[in-house]
């Protein structure tokens, strides 16, 4: 599997943080990361995600930018102060509008790479594995 590597002769599981407040949306790409190979972790907003990222440095970040309380526009910053080098990855819907402008705004603010949803959980893999 592209997710694992080798650390002094052990094969070992890349870690997955992913930031999505869509119970459905969260269990489905979970499943798919899951199936792919990668330890998946989970946080419902920002607050969370940048908690889970102090207590367990994940490999990478797959943020959700449109949520309560803490949306990915803010929590991406606050996670490059912890790590400036840490992959992350901002989806989104564009929320009610389906304005896809809070993708551009999260790559200025310190996203990899953006994600426009729907999207396939095989492009999500592609991109994971790609920045690792």
């Amino acid at each position: 599997m592209a997710c694992l590597c080798t650390r002094g002769g052990r094969r070992q599981m890349k870690n997955v943080l992913l930031v999505e407040d869509d119970n459905m949306v969260r269990q489905t790409i979970a499943s798919g990361l899951n199936t792919a190979g990668f330890n998946v972790r989970l946080a419902i907003d920002g607050n969370q995600a940048i908690k889970s990222f102090q207590r367990n440095r994940p490999d990478i970040v797959v943020m959700d930018i449109i949520m309560p309380d803490l949306g990915g526009i803010e929590a991406i910053p606050e996670l490059r102060k912890l790590d400036a080098t840490i992959p992350i990855i901002a989806m989104s819907g564009g929320g009610r509008t389906q304005n896809f402008e809070f993708l551009e705004i999260a790559k200025r603010s310190g996203a990899n790479e953006i994600l426009p949803k729907p999207f396939r959980v095989r492009m999500l893999v592609e991109i994971i594995t790609r920045l690792l």
